[in-house]
């Protein structure tokens, strides 16, 4: 009779019944609370339903794959109908291309290097494609510096390179991964469709769920990055977002600009892809089990935070990627004492600085605990630590200039356009270091990276069980899987410390600086900050946790492993029903397989039609795609709408934000310098009027007067066409609207002029008295009509008006706050009239009050 082990028993009942209660509260907390409705809708069950058909679909395929071509080509065709039913095809097609060439030219350059034609595995593939990026990158930015980087010549570059590379072709990645799959066990096959669907989920979100920061400044290239012919050109902009590093921006744009979203966003599914290889390939390192490893990849793989960052355009799978590559080539490095794989591993840190500004402190951080090892190495160990291979001699020095080379032109861009390597962040730094700003980057905001005070424990406890009210943490829920980590950790050390040795628990002494700078993170943060900023601390705690349970008995490791299988469900569930842009599912089902990939522009037009801008977006695309644009809103949220204009477009209330430079905005003489050196040819207004904004307003008011201005009129908005000589003679005109307060009878603005009914009230100021000039029209449909005007208790004054334009003046205004109240003998309702069907009361039309 078997003896039951008190210490697992206490053990798998432990760490089981935590593992419970972190699901239960994130089921019922987040997924039950939050997305409840989401759960039910059409785009959720359907593609619920058809992603798990077309993975049981696959899954047959595969465990017959190695059988009969077939099949084989069955398994290729039931991944390409489920593309071209959510109309990706054509990008998702495109994008591997584009890797797979991008990894034949790192082949080739290998060849060059080492004389040998490279072994397929994997980790070869890796490299080349490390090499090929690095390669790609070189040529491309010294093409940008010569004039030549526009998006045709790229491609005319990536063409010839592809083409070039082929001279000594390799097997493509993805036949290569495919045909190992084939040999996977039944269980191993599973855990690869797995995979494989969560890639094909992405491909289906990337058709419909754009999110704010995508549409911002990462979907646009071709209007907010590359400017005539070159990456490094002035285009005028003035918010940050435009000067952090641009590496990815700069390698997708082969495939930008191609008329849809899909094609940028499938090229970042595509890297997402890379980064679940990675994973697998750190795991096979540190387990050599490829149940272990593909396991640990749908676990990380299915974390919203991580997988829904792919369908995104931001930077996070960008630097997420090349952080883990070096952290795995370090590891990978230091234990086999291979130069060159660290060398693979510190040119990947170095590229990760490129993405996102994160990076600033998570790469750092990482070489300082990958130092502290290889010094606790040297200590230890009499002899050479690392030896330098010799036919690899070249390419070590090749891939570490190559990575410096790439982030300093990349630094280079940002500092020629804003006098700081590095913007917006570290400007006291520069500022110390000799650096002085340009143009309109002076000023900036103390508080760009925004810190908060909480309360220690409550906060944690709403990171862990309860993120209520912490919007960006759950909208990219990055779950609390490396929290149980943790823990989980600390329990294992305590039971099993004796079973623990110094290589299984040095990968969490090495990544323990990265885990310092995510706690202080979430707990300095607003909220606790974005989910997506802890992609590193997951992954590498999750790949730290597997080094340390390798020591352990069989047991112990499969209770750990069913442990972790219960974050699974959940956390499935919520990346398929939540994004960045707040969508859910993929799509209703329709079964049409002719629909067209290149729909982006039809739902942009719709988007317009709705919001009141389609004859505004009609003229701008007849006209020059890359002129400068400013406008303000009507309300919070237009500006993502507005962002998709063919225009250069910004909006000024973030211009004037931490964002951007408010000095802009705070005289007439810095506005007016601002729209010469920016070369802004429109600016888009509310038909509603604007708030705030006063010296701008003027310059506004005066350009509308303009002879040389050409307004456009849409049903919400208008847009003026200005020139740079109208600019240049502005010298800001200013109404008594700008500061008054309209009680009542007072209509929004209607491109230069307002409705106003047969009585209106408010109140406005005069600094020093004066004359009140008031210049409107008479309709036709009234003919005549008596306007009286009275001011605060003043007899009142009344003009006869005859229909047409009028001016009419008031002299002896009161000094200071006056109530204005404007009344006519007559009215009108254009729909009882029969001239539309707008059924409000109307008089006349003022188009201008002033005070001279």
């Amino acid at each position: 009779m078997k003896t039951i082990n008190i210490k697992n028993a206490i053990f798998a009942v432990l760490i089981v019944l935590l593992s419970l209660i972190f699901n239960f509260f994130s089921f019922k907390n987040i997924l039950f609370d939050v997305y409840k409705w989401h759960i039910v809708q059409p785009e959720t069950v359907h593609g619920a339903i058809e992603i798990a058909l077309f993975g049981i679909s696959m899954f047959l395929c595969l465990l017959n794959f190695s059988k009969s071509i077939l099949v084989r080509m069955l398994f290729i065709c039931l991944i390409m109908v489920y593309l071209q039913l959510h109309q990706v095809l054509l990008p998702a097609a495109l994008s591997v291309i584009y890797f797979e060439m991008i990894i034949s030219i790192g082949f080739s350059v290998l060849f060059i290097q080492t004389k040998a034609k490279s072994k397929r595995s994997l980790l070869n593939y890796l490299k080349a494609f490390l090499i090929g990026f690095m390669t790609w990158c070189i040529i491309a930015l010294i093409c940008s510096l010569v004039g030549y980087g526009s998006f045709d010549d790229l491609r005319v570059m990536t063409t010839l390179l592809g083409l070039l590379s082929i001279i000594k072709p390799n097997l493509p990645l993805t036949v290569h991964v495919f045909k190992r799959a084939g040999t996977l066990s039944p269980k191993d096959k599973f855990s690869f469709v797995a995979i494989c669907s969560l890639v094909m989920i992405q491909f289906a979100k990337s058709n419909r769920a754009l999110d704010y920061d995508s549409l911002w400044y990462g979907l646009r290239p071709e209007q907010v990055l590359v400017g005539g012919g070159s990456f490094f050109d002035n285009l005028g902009m003035i918010m940050s977002i435009h000067f952090y590093p641009k590496l990815m921006e700069l390698f997708y744009l082969p495939v930008s600009n191609l008329g849809d979203y899909s094609f940028i966003l499938s090229a970042n599914i595509v890297l997402y892809s890379l980064l679940m290889i990675v994973i697998y390939l750190f795991m096979m390192n540190i387990t050599n089990n490829q149940q272990t490893s593909l396991f640990v990849g749908f676990l990380l793989g299915c974390i919203p935070a991580i997988s829904n960052m792919a369908s995104t355009a931001k930077t996070d799978i960008f630097s997420s990627f090349f952080l883990i590559v070096a952290a795995f080539f370090l590891w990978e490095g230091l234990n086999n004492r291979s130069w060159t794989s660290i060398c693979y591993g510190l040119s990947s840190g170095i590229l990760s600085l490129g993405g996102k500004i994160t990076s600033l402190m998570y790469v750092p951080l990482l070489f300082t605990g990958f130092s502290i090892l290889l010094i606790f190495n040297v200590m230890r160990k009499k002899g050479r630590v690392i030896e330098v291979e010799k036919p690899d001699r070249i390419l070590w020095k090749y891939i570490i200039l190559s990575s410096i080379g790439i982030v300093t032109l990349i630094c280079f861009r940002t500092y020629k356009l804003t006098g700081y390597p590095f913007y917006p962040i570290l400007s006291d730094v520069w500022k110390l270091l000799g650096f002085n700003s340009e143009s309109f980057f002076f000023e900036r905001p103390d508080n760009f990276v925004l810190s908060e005070d909480k309360e220690f424990l409550s906060h944690w406890l709403k990171i862990i069980f309860n993120p209520e009210g912490y919007t960006h943490y759950i909208m990219v829920w990055p779950s609390n899987l490396y929290i149980y980590i943790w823990i989980l950790v600390l329990i294992v050390l305590i039971i099993f410390h004796r079973k623990i040795n110094y290589r299984s628990i040095k990968l969490f002494l090495i990544f323990i600086p990265v885990f310092i700078s995510g706690i202080y993170s979430i707990n300095s943060l607003p909220q606790g900050g974005d989910g997506n900023y802890y992609i590193p601390v997951i992954i590498l705690a999750t790949v730290a946790l597997v080094s340390i349970i390798e020591c352990l008995p069989k047991i112990n490791k499969k209770i750990i492993m069913i442990s972790l299988s219960f974050f699974i469900p959940i956390q499935l569930s919520l990346m398929f029903v939540s994004h960045f842009s707040w969508s859910w599912g993929t799509s209703k089902f329709t079964g049409e397989l002719t629909s067209s990939n290149f729909e982006s522009y039809d739902k942009k037009l719709e988007l317009f039609e709705q919001n009141g801008l389609l004859e505004i977006e009609q003229y701008l695309k007849d006209q020059s795609k890359t002129s400068n644009c400013i406008g303000f809103l009507r309300q919070d949220g237009d500006e993502q709408i507005m962002n998709q204009l063919s225009c250069r477009f910004e909006d000024v209330p973030h211009m004037s934000s931490r964002y951007g430079n408010f000095e802009i905005f705070n005289s007439i003489e810095n506005f007016k310098q601002y729209l010469l050196w920016a070369n802004v040819k429109y600016i888009i207004l509310p038909k509603r009027g604007i708030e705030g904004f006063p010296e701008v307003r003027s310059i506004i008011n005066e350009l509308k007067k303009s002879s040389d201005t050409t307004l456009v009129d849409a049903r919400e908005f208008y847009l003026l066409e200005v020139t740079q000589e109208a600019i240049t003679k502005a010298e800001g005109s200013t109404t008594i609207f700008d500061d008054g307060i309209l009680s009542e009878g007072w209509y929004d603005w209607e491109n230069t002029a307002r409705w106003v009914s047969d009585s209106a009230v408010g109140t406005f100021i005069s600094d020093s008295g004066g004359t009140l000039v008031i210049e409107g029209t008479v309709p036709d449909v009234l003919n005549e009509v008596i306007l009286k005007i009275q001011i605060d208790n003043r007899p009142s004054k009344e003009w006869r008006l005859q229909k047409g334009d009028f001016r009419i003046n008031y002299e002896n205004l009161p000094v200071g706050s006056f109530q204005l109240e404007i009344s006519t003998n007559k009215h009108f309702i254009p729909k009882k009239a029969g001239i539309n069907e707008d059924a409000r009361k109307l008089s006349v039309l003022i188009r201008n009050m002033e005070i001279k």
